[in-house]
């Protein structure tokens, strides 16, 4: 299911952009067009990657266990949180004009930089698993006179 929502929001930030150009281009501050602009890539970058993530994260094979172990489902949905609160903040704010919106767009930014944090601690918990198994699986050659 969150594979379908991930989709959709795909489809809504085509959508939001081509909104963007043909209507509110002409109506909106170069500041709000920029704001929207920066919206609009994020959406459409993170999404992308959640889209991605979640169809590596069902594939079979050692692919797959491994891709689990440094992009876990949890993970994939702290990230649509982020996007979903820092390009939403913005767009709220650029359809609406109320600037207390744009406070909300650093907590997004924050929950994204937190996400990479957090996949870097895993791959590196992954990396660190491995090199125990090798530097293990020699020792075990070494003692049995391999």
């Amino acid at each position: 299911m969150f594979l379908v929502i991930v989709t959709l929001y795909l489809a809504l930030g085509v959508a939001l952009g081509a909104l963007g150009v043909h209507f509110l281009e002409p109506r909106l501050s170069e500041a709000a067009l920029s704001a929207f602009h920066t919206a609009i890539d994020y959406h459409q970058l993170y999404a992308l990657f959640c889209f991605m993530m979640i169809i590596l994260s069902k594939t079979k094979g050692g692919l797959s266990k491994t891709f689990k172990t440094i992009m876990p489902m949890g993970l994939i949905k702290l990230f649509f949180l982020a996007l979903s609160v820092f390009s939403g903040s913005i767009y709220i704010y650029v359809f609406t004009g109320q600037k207390f919106w744009v406070k909300f767009t650093p907590v997004g930014g924050f929950l994204l930089i937190i996400s990479w944090m957090i996949c870097a601690c895993l791959a590196f918990k992954m990396s660190f698993n491995k090199a125990k198994r090798l530097h293990h699986n020699n020792d075990d050659e070494l003692l049995n006179g391999d």
